[in-house]
């Protein structure tokens, strides 16, 4: 009962942590701050986990935040590609991480193991991304802090959830808790780099 508490608490806030970002782009069409690269790293991730867990059978409640993040990403990809005008990038990038779903639950589970054993790699360099795209434009206005508190504390609860499970996989607990750090880490670089709105 305890677990599925957890996995619940863990999958919550993934099917709106993107909400506030999206809601937040729409309302000021302007991408200044937002990271493309950031959200196409933690879309190749998530699809990673998501297209592996799938292929191995685990229980839906055990990785159903995952789905709920590609989705909420590719809307979020869309609308970047409708307020910049740029479609072509983000449709190849959401087609060739479609693929790779298909791909990650073919190959031999030592093999996908190992790539998922990147995500904690992959997952740093897209907050690293986000961080830098912050700084480079000189403020978090248009970055949603909503989004990387709800992921963290996503994380944190996963993390739980899978050390109480007792997930052979130690990896996704690792990433997990990797995941609750660099969120972390983008969620003060966007409190350092606010600035005052006009009036």
């Amino acid at each position: 009962m305890l677990l599925t508490i957890l996995d619940l608490i863990a999958i919550a806030p993934c099917c709106f942590s993107r909400i506030p970002q999206i809601r937040l782009l729409k309302k000021t069409r302007n991408i200044s701050g937002v990271s493309f690269e950031s959200i196409i790293l933690d879309l190749f991730c998530y699809m990673n986990v998501a297209g592996f867990s799938y292929y191995q059978s685990y229980p839906i409640l055990g990785y159903l935040e995952y789905p709920a993040s590609i989705l909420q990403n590719v809307v979020l990809l869309a609308t970047l590609a409708d307020i910049s005008g740029n479609h072509f990038r983000p449709t190849c990038f959401i087609a060739l991480l479609t693929a790779w779903f298909f791909i990650i639950g073919n190959i031999p589970k030592n093999i996908a193991l190992f790539v998922i054993s990147l995500n904690s790699i992959v997952g740093v360099s897209g907050k690293a991304a986000q961080i830098q795209e912050i700084r480079k434009s000189g403020t978090s206005n248009n970055v949603s802090s909503a989004t990387f508190l709800l992921n963290g504390a996503a994380s944190l609860a996963r993390m739980i959830s899978l050390g109480m499970a007792g997930v052979a996989e130690y990896i996704l607990i690792i990433n997990s808790g990797v995941s609750v750090l660099a969120n972390l880490a983008v969620l003060i670089t966007i409190h350092l780099n606010q600035t005052k709105k006009q009036e």
